[in-house]
């Protein structure tokens, strides 16, 4: 697979908040129509609307992702890039979404990760979701393990959905994996659905534990559940 390249430059930080008294454009071609017609706009006031450019183009972002299209994300992605906004962890979080939610690109997906550490810019707890599930999506189920060891040093909390993610992760065999992930999610306490423990069955059942699969039954049983 190609794996597409984005350079990033180095863009200027910390974006200037702007008391707006009068109506601004709200999408991204009224925005750079805008742009255009005022190409000396004042430091504080370009960066106003630069900042509601980067805004659009992450909402954007997510609406083409869950299209499937990933090049039409990128392409907004690349386009703040040209436009020089202040790129936060939400603008490489949202592309690398895009890439693995419907795509199957979980190449990108890592191209972006690795621009967006390149930026020295710290993982959120959606960049971990974004990111497994891409791997999740092109069947790099190991890779999706590891990509959460790794993102913990950044001292992410995991959620219930990071959980679902990861034990989907488990589900070709993973089952030591797996077991730990329910028992983290009991000792972190973090809410417990029937998916995570179907998918920590999953696990179980492709490595052979039988026997681990009825502990879990009676597991779920105690929370409530009906598997």
């Amino acid at each position: 697979a190609v794996v597409v390249v984005i350079g990033l430059s180095e863009l200027p930080r910390g974006p200037l908040a702007f008391a707006r008294r009068h109506n601004y454009p709200v999408t991204k071609n009224e925005i750079n129509r805008y742009l255009d017609q005022n190409p000396d706009l004042p430091e504080q006031e370009l960066q106003a609307v630069l900042m509601d450019l980067r805004e659009v183009c992450k909402q954007e972002m997510v609406k083409k992702g869950k299209r499937g299209n990933w090049e039409a994300a990128i392409e907004y992605f690349q386009y703040m890039q040209e436009k020089n906004c202040d790129m936060d962890a939400g603008c490489f979080t949202a592309a690398i979404r895009a890439c693995g939610e419907r795509s199957n690109k979980w190449q990108q997906a890592f191209t972006v990760f690795n621009e967006m550490r390149a930026r020295r810019l710290r993982p959120t707890i959606e960049t971990a979701d974004a990111l497994m599930a891409a791997c999740n999506a092109g069947r790099q189920y190991k890779l999706s393990l590891d990509s959460l060891e790794y993102l913990r040093r950044f001292g992410i909390n995991p959620t219930n959905e990071t959980m679902a993610i990861a034990l989907t992760s488990c589900r070709p065999g993973y089952w030591e994996d797996a077991l730990a992930f329910v028992q983290e999610m009991t000792d972190e306490r973090i809410e417990s659905k029937p998916v995570h423990y179907i998918r920590a069955i999953q696990a179980c059942e492709a490595a052979g534990e039988f026997d681990l699969i009825e502990e879990l039954e009676e597991l779920s049983a105690e929370m409530g559940f009906s598997l």
